[in-house]
């Protein structure tokens, strides 16, 4: 599926971490709702809840990450390119929450200790 559905690039900042206020990542990221971004970190591509810098006029494509607990690994291994991304955003985007449990984290081996899910 070509990047048809408008996914806006946009960069996410997270941190800080280890109690340094000056320790940060930069993620370059597709935006795909207000709140929600995608981005890879490694072999992962990670589902983020985000809020939009207040200084928009200066920074109109810039996005804090909120804590941790608010991202989800959505995929890993596959190839890094806009079209791959569009085609997961699509996907996620028309899935049910129940269908996204049991296809991403029920079927997911790895999801046990992320999720807390009982095996």
């Amino acid at each position: 599926m070509p990047a048809t559905i408008g996914l806006e690039r946009v960069l996410v900042v997270d941190g800080y971490f280890c109690g340094d206020p000056l320790d940060y990542d930069l993620h370059r990221a597709w935006l795909i709702r207000d709140d929600l971004a995608l981005y890879f970190s490694g072999n992962y591509l990670v589902l983020r809840c985000v809020t939009r810098y207040a200084d928009t006029a200066n920074h109109p494509r810039l996005y804090i990450s909120r804590e941790i607990k608010y991202s989800v690994r959505v995929a890993k291994g596959i190839e890094q390119t806009d079209e791959i991304v569009a085609e997961v955003a699509a996907c996620l985007l028309r899935m049910s929450a129940l269908d996204f449990l049991v296809e991403c984290v029920m079927n997911d081996p790895d999801a046990g200790e992320e999720f807390r899910v009982v095996r």
